[in-house]
């Protein structure tokens, strides 16, 4: 859907090392809305010419650990985003899409993935957002936003949390 970044593996944070395509080495927007807010947010163009906008969030803000039920702490970043959206992207679709790290059953970590992709559709929609609006999609490990192991070979948490997220993409016309 979104046109891949080219750019090499890159070193996000403590470590951690980006995913080749990473939506994390995708520009930053930097929405002014989104300061106070534990949201982050990426653009791309699409094959098609169209303006993607993502909202990420890191599944530790949103879930407790192998849960799909949103946490209290996920109410100001999913207002936070969707007031943004609402700002900016107001009557167009909002595709949720769940992931999860590559730790576990691939089956059991795609459908934790679509629950809780789910879940913040659900909360979208009890917001005001129509349903026609909202579409939702569990990934599962397949698009990892960072590697998993470290340089040196060994396990890496902060990868693995990086996995963990939801993301909030707004396709906007050209």
């Amino acid at each position: 859907m979104v046109a891949p970044c080219d750019r090499p593996p890159t070193e996000l944070e403590a470590g951690a090392v980006a995913a080749p395509h990473s939506v994390l080495l995708l520009p930053d927007p930097s929405l002014p809305e989104l300061e106070n807010v534990d949201v982050t947010s990426r653009q791309a163009r699409t094959a098609d010419g169209r303006l993607a906008t993502i909202y990420i969030f890191g599944s530790d803000t949103l879930f407790d650990s192998g849960a799909s039920t949103l946490r209290s702490t996920a109410v100001p970043a999913l207002s936070g985003a969707l007031a943004s959206i609402e700002q900016r992207f107001a009557g167009l679709p909002i595709i949720v899409r769940g992931h999860a790290d590559s730790v576990g059953v691939a089956a059991a970590n795609q459908t934790l993935s679509q629950h809780r992709a789910e879940a913040v559709g659900a909360f979208l929609q009890s917001h005001g957002v129509a349903a026609s609006r909202i579409s939702t999609v569990g990934l599962g490990a397949t698009v990892p936003a960072a590697a998993e192991t470290s340089p040196d070979g060994s396990p890496s948490d902060l990868g693995r949390q990086l996995n963990r997220r939801v993301e909030l993409v707004v396709l906007s016309p050209g």
